[in-house]
């Protein structure tokens, strides 16, 4: 194989099989590159190639916009908020920024500019660059709602790719515009329960905005058992008072398997010793409050109009 040719398919490998004629070595010739890329794949934007066997996808559509951009191109917004997984409530736009040097056209992409970007804030996710988990989360924080927002910040917390402190100094340095909104991102993180970082769902964290609103004392997250050799985690736990508090979500019955595994590790639990009470979707925060009060010995809690799963959601 020829050296050029060795090149493009070493691009293609890494790149969901496009080339950029800017990527390519400037000693071959702009027109030998160009008549070499014509011959076997095809123009899918200006000076950007595909290889047709590679199946199209959102990955390449969006790193085809990035190379369409130029190489100081990042994702951003939307785009870099499907990259990372972030649950946006609608399909993501392709969202590219640019120094503000320039104004490139890309067909089919939203355009933004930037005087500039600190590494810190830029990365790669699958082959493209992207904008940090921070920093696509704040630029996305004028567009969302602070219940959206809320539901990013948790996701992405609980899958430890951004930290609260991440977060705080990223909207502390970077100052509001281009849809960055400051005074929203501080509710929602002075919205978010302490521990956050250590509970695996939103119910967890229903059970702990349920104790903190009527006055009982926090549990700890995620406590760690050693049953007859094997390690348990409780989700929600009175350590002193040998209280297990487990969310049952129902999403996470998917497989009769888990179903299994979940009530087994219930069983383990009470046979080490633990009481262990279970909440659902269905509780109000009133209903978790009123149990654990009990079981707890200590009064009951001051009667509140009760909160369902679905209200704290949406003011979360």
């Amino acid at each position: 194989m020829h050296k050029f040719d060795e090149q493009l398919v070493a691009l293609e490998r890494r790149q969901y099989g496009l080339v950029a004629i800017h990527q390519v070595r400037h000693e071959w010739g702009e027109g030998l590159i160009r008549r070499r890329l014509r011959e076997r794949r095809k123009r899918v934007a200006p000076r950007v190639y595909a290889n047709p066997s590679v199946a199209r996808s959102f990955e390449q559509r969006l790193l085809t916009s990035v190379l369409s951009a130029g190489p100081d191109a990042v994702a951003t917004q939307e785009s870099a908020a499907r990259m990372w997984g972030l649950p946006l409530p609608n399909p993501a736009h392709i969202e590219i920024t640019t120094s503000d040097t320039r104004r490139p056209l890309v067909s089919g992409a939203r355009m933004h500019r930037a005087a500039s970007l600190d590494p810190s804030d830029v990365t790669v996710v699958r082959g493209i660059p992207v904008t940090s988990v921070a920093l696509t989360i704040y630029s996305l924080s004028s567009r969302y709602s602070i219940a959206q927002l809320g539901r990013m910040v948790d996701d992405a917390v609980r899958r430890h790719i951004v930290t609260l402190d991440e977060l705080v100094e990223v909207i502390e340095r970077v100052p509001p515009a281009n849809g960055r909104s400051r005074r929203k991102m501080r509710t929602v993180l002075e919205r978010r329960l302490p521990g956050v970082e250590e509970r695996e769902s939103d119910l967890e964290d229903f059970i702990v905005a349920a104790v903190v609103r009527f006055d009982l004392p926090l549990p700890v997250a995620q406590h760690p058992v050693v049953h007859e050799g094997r390690l348990r985690r409780i989700d929600l736990c009175y350590v002193d008072d040998w209280l297990a508090l487990e969310a049952k979500g129902f999403k996470w019955y998917r497989e009769r398997s888990t179903f299994d595994r979940d009530n087994l590790r219930g069983n383990e639990l009470q046979l080490a010793g633990f009481r262990v009470l279970s909440f659902t979707s269905a509780f109000t925060d009133l209903h978790i409050a009123q149990q654990v009060a009990a079981a707890l010995h200590l009064p009951q809690p001051d009667a509140k109009r009760p909160r369902t799963f679905a209200e704290w959601s949406r003011r979360s």
